[in-house]
Parts: C-alpha cells; sequence; structure tokens
C-alpha cells in the first residue's frame, strides 16, 4: 500500500482514492469497513452486551427483593399469628383465673339443699386438712330448719354426738335431752349444749361457712 499525499492506494483494486473517501471506497466498492468502523462495531457490540447483562442483573435483583419481601410477608404474618396465639393464651389464662376465683368463692362455703332436711336428722361430715367435723340439720315441729355440731360443748371430749328420739336430740354422753324446735342457738345453759353452728338460709340452700366448721375441729381430735 502506498500514500501519495492526499491519496491512497487501494490494496484491493489498486485504485488510487482521496485519502478523505477511503473508507466510503472500500465500503462501496468492496463491502468492507474501515477500521474506523470496525471500531464502531466493536462499541456497539460491547454496548449490546453491557445492556443484556445490566438486564440480567436487574432480573436477578428483582427476583431477590420479591423472595425477601415474600419472606418478610411470611415473618410478618407469623409474628401477628404468634401474638394471636400470645393473646388467646392470655384470655384463656384470665379466664381459668376467674373461674378459680369463683370456685375458691363457693368453696368457702357448704351448700346444703334444704330439700334433704326433713323430719329425722341428717348427720354430714366436713374434712379439712385431714381433721374430720360433724354435723346434723333437722326439721322441727316449728317447719323451721335446724342445725348443731354433732358434739356437746360439755361432753364433746367422748365423742359420743346426739341421736334423735322424736322431737328430740340426745346427747349420746349424759342423756340430756334437747327439743329440736330450741336447737340452732348459741348456748343457752352454759352446760351440755348441741355446739352452736352459724348458718344462713339463701333460696333453696343452708349456708355454712367453712370457717365456721373449721373452729369447731377441735371437738372431734
Amino acid at each position: 500500500m502506498t500514500k501519495k499525499k492526499d491519496r491512497k492506494t487501494c490494496e484491493k483494486c489498486g485504485a488510487i482514492v482521496n485519502i478523505n473517501n477511503y473508507s466510503q471506497h472500500m465500503s462501496n466498492a468492496h463491502g468492507l469497513n474501515s477500521g474506523t468502523g470496525s471500531a464502531r462495531n466493536k462499541i456497539a457490540i460491547i454496548a449490546v452486551v453491557s445492556i443484556v447483562l445490566i438486564a440480567i442483573a436487574w432480573g436477578y435483583n428483582s427476583t431477590l427483593n420479591t423472595k425477601q419481601i415474600t419472606s418478610t410477608a411470611v415473618t410478618t404474618e407469623n409474628s401477628v399469628n404468634t401474638k394471636q396465639i400470645t393473646s388467646t393464651a392470655v384470655t384463656t389464662e384470665n379466664s381459668d383465673s376467674i373461674i378459680q376465683s369463683n370456685n375458691e368463692s363457693d368453696e368457702a362455703a357448704v351448700k346444703i339443699p334444704i330439700s334433704e332436711i326433713g323430719d329425722s336428722a341428717k348427720f354430714y361430715t366436713y374434712d379439712s386438712k385431714g381433721e374430720t367435723a360433724k354435723y346434723f340439720g333437722v326439721k322441727g315441729s316449728d317447719g323451721k330448719i335446724h342445725v348443731a355440731i354433732d358434739a356437746c360443748d360439755v361432753c364433746y371430749s367422748r365423742k359420743r354426738g346426739y341421736e334423735q328420739t322424736g322431737n328430740v336430740m340426745t346427747c349420746g354422753n349424759c342423756g340430756q335431752t334437747f327439743a329440736i324446735n330450741s336447737i340452732g342457738t348459741a348456748n343457752l345453759s352454759g352446760g351440755c349444749w348441741p355446739s352452736y353452728l352459724p348458718y344462713e338460709v339463701d333460696g333453696e340452700n343452708i349456708i355454712i361457712n367453712k370457717s365456721d366448721l373449721d373452729q369447731k375441729l377441735f371437738m372431734f381430735k
């Protein structure tokens, strides 16, 4: 290839071409690009490859972000469920506490249905801390319920209690008798007497506080 001033000899066909038109000659006459054109093609290829790589990277990041969002959503949902479960557990626990409180209130007293009490004395036992107290209830000729401890204020250490004979209760130790209609009060004579046991009538039940029964446990030791 020989250069003369501003002209250049074509290495393909030997034509002498103005150097400024050499690229156009090579393209038009021989379908070839000059070095400059090749460089541009390389740049274009690099640009396309870069765009493809950027698109792939963007797609990967989008997928990653989607997974992170989904994971966050699941974590949030699980957290909400956990809070709901915890709340339910707390509600249940509080509910149990209330029920236990009510049971404790109910257990503070003994209830005896009035329907159980008739003209014949009915005897009951009360157990507390390994000890037992005894008491009875009977309906008198006055139509009222009469309740007392099955022990005498004086004779209780003999552990013989009472038995019914008609309209009276008889001490198993000294034989003294007490009209049923008079039973259910504090000791009136200071001697032998069916020990007093406070009670109330509430609707269809007789209510006896356990604390009052606890005070009588000593009579049965």
